[in-house]
């Protein structure tokens, strides 16, 4: 009983230190979902779903366009290793 008064008395003086840490504006993944709210992180999860598929779709172009200029130039595809088959 002695020990749970003890923990209890740290707890106590802590928790101006807990509150704190909490108003800073690096909190934890889980404490920024609860302050967002679900719809909001979700949309901000679409959002980068959205724009990393924009950006692979982007770098297929990219690539595709560096082949067909080693191809036009005569090197062939072993040649090019650089560029993702």
């Amino acid at each position: 009983q002695k020990f749970l008064g003890r923990y209890r008395g740290w707890r106590l003086a802590c928790q101006p230190l807990i509150e704190q840490f909490n108003s800073y504006t690096w909190l934890t993944t889980s404490e920024t979902i609860a302050k967002l709210g679900k719809e909001e992180y979700d949309e901000m999860l679409q959002k980068r779903r959205e724009a990393a598929i924009e950006k692979r779709r982007e770098d297929k172009e990219e690539n595709e366009k560096k082949k067909e200029e080693l191809i036009a130039k005569g090197i062939p595809a072993q040649f090019h290793p650089h560029v993702p088959l």
